[in-house]
């Protein structure tokens, strides 16, 4: 009977550390099994996350071939590139001697474009003539193709002579 005993205390020890490793096993894979469960949720999340913002990026592009597009080229038309501002000062000239003005012009600086901002390149024009021709010229100059702006104009007489310096900018893209 010792023996029996002995033999169902060895089998018994044997279905318990069966049985507890089993326990542990489930246990184990319980905690690997919840900790793929919370990845599986947070990658739902950034999935709904990325079909949300992919969804306002479609939306926006529809908005923009149906209505930003011909404002788009508009803006292009307007603010030209850097390498389209080589003849501004041509241009100005140009307008200068159809309001026949005596026309100097030097460039006063430049100011990179970034992509939240326009470049500028600064100028000064020096203008010499008749007082209603030179603010006729001030007219003609804004409404050049180039976007542009005034930032300063110096008005003096000298004998019979208006004498004007306009400094001022001409944005590029």
């Amino acid at each position: 009977m010792k023996k029996v005993n002995a033999k169902l205390i060895v089998e018994l020890g044997i279905a318990v550390l069966i049985v507890g490793a089993l326990a542990a096993g489930l246990v184990y894979f319980g905690f690997i099994i919840s900790d793929n469960v919370r990845e599986i949720e947070l990658a739902k999340q950034d999935l709904a996350s990325r079909a949300t913002t992919l969804l306002s990026f479609a939306t926006l592009r529809s908005q923009y071939n149906a209505k930003g597009k011909a404002y788009s080229n508009v803006l292009n038309n307007v603010i030209p590139s850097y390498d389209q501002l080589l003849d501004v000062s041509k241009e100005i000239r140009s307008v200068a001697a159809t309001n026949n003005l005596g026309f100097g012009f030097r460039y006063s600086g430049e100011k990179p474009a970034t992509a939240a901002t326009l470049g500028s390149i600064g100028f000064e024009a020096n203008l010499s003539g008749d007082f209603n021709q030179i603010f006729k010229f001030v007219e003609d100059f804004e409404n050049l193709k180039f976007l542009n702006a005034l930032s300063g104009f110096d008005f003096s007489r000298q004998g019979g002579v208006y004498q004007a310096v306009l400094r001022g900018q001409v944005y590029f893209r």
